[in-house]
């Protein structure tokens, strides 16, 4: 501005001229100082690099595992990415090699835009930033004239003074897989929450019944884990090195009893329980003696069918979607 006011106002000549070449040159350098700050802010935003953390990874022609195998990168090896397809990265390597490969092989990158690389002076505060990658979490720090006051098995951002020797900080990272469980109705399900876990996590889940319900069985959505039982309701499992959903499913059940009338017991397989409709029942009724069976009589729910109601032993049935409680009656001789 006041190289404006010099220029309109002015009356010599020459501080005119000096005012409009000061402005240019202001001018030009503000222009410069905004695209350095833009190029800045877009690496900061747009972070395109990543360190390879599996012990090698294959890098291939093709986003595809049927792709050929180009080379093989190994651990530390810094990349660029180029593209994303899916769970695929097209990478680019410091030679101009290029392929690619599946993001398990990217653990996750140090965050340039807190301290980059490169030569401080002593006491200098630097702060070292390890960012995850998907489906990755921040494991521990591999450190090399450890600063003091470093934590490696901290946090994932660690703030500390330059040392006065060399540091060299690696971030290591782990992989995970989702882990989810639900419920259908008649029932809820309780244990580890639901989130990502790292394989070989020791994982419980029990499914508890609602009343008037029973458990029966769990839906696998996944490779099920070494020795799960779908028909166990409590289990404790290792989580397998891949995603896994449970579901616990519950059925209706409804209540089964037999009474005797004077004269006689009944036998069943089943006394007084809460069945699931399709559960095979058999009743008897055994007269005392001096009496004789006479029939059979449902006292409360539906005669189920195919019953007998005169038929005295092994008689056989399939439980109602109804309660049932039947009654045997006798007669004295």
């Amino acid at each position: 501005m006041t190289c404006v006011a010099v220029y309109f106002f002015s009356k010599r000549i020459t501080y005119k001229k000096i005012a409009f070449f000061t402005g240019l040159v202001v001018l030009i350098l503000c222009l410069f100082a905004n695209v350095f700050a833009y190029n800045q802010q877009q690496k900061l935003t747009n972070r395109n690099t990543a360190i390879i953390f599996a012990a090698t990874t294959t890098i291939k022609s093709a986003p595809d595992n049927s792709g050929t195998d180009l080379f093989i990168l190994h651990e530390g090896t810094k990349v660029k990415i180029t593209n994303q397809l899916g769970d695929w990265r097209e990478v680019e390597t410091a030679d101009g090699n290029i392929g690619f490969t599946k993001s398990v092989g990217l653990g996750g990158v140090t965050d340039a835009s807190k301290t980059p690389n490169g030569q401080y002076a002593a006491a200098t505060p630097i702060t070292a930033a390890a960012v995850a990658s998907t489906n990755y979490v921040f494991s521990y720090w591999t450190a090399t004239g450890v600063p003091a006051g470093f934590d490696v098995n901290n946090a994932a951002s660690q703030t500390f003074n330059m040392p006065t020797s060399a540091v060299t900080l690696k971030a290591n990272f782990t992989r995970v897989y989702a882990f989810s469980k639900s419920a259908s109705a008649g029932g809820s399900v309780s244990g580890t929450g639901n989130g990502n876990l790292q394989a070989n996590a020791s994982v419980s889940v029990t499914a508890t019944p609602s009343s008037g319900y029973a458990f029966k069985n769990w839906t696998v959505v996944g490779t099920a884990p070494a020795g799960f039982d779908v028909n166990a309701s409590t289990q404790t499992f290792a989580m397998p090195e891949s995603a896994l959903t449970l579901k616990a499913n519950f059925v209706q059940t409804y209540a089964f009893s037999t009474v005797a009338g004077p004269g006689g017991i009944v036998y069943t397989t089943s006394a007084n329980a809460s069945l699931v409709a399709g559960t095979v029942i058999t009743v008897a009724a055994i007269p005392n003696n001096g009496y004789v069976f006479t029939n059979w009589t449902v006292v409360t729910g539906t005669l189920p069918a195919g019953f007998d109601v005169n038929k005295r032993i092994n008689q056989t049935f399939t439980m109602p979607t109804v309660g049932l409680r039947l009654k045997a009656n006798f007669s004295p001789l």
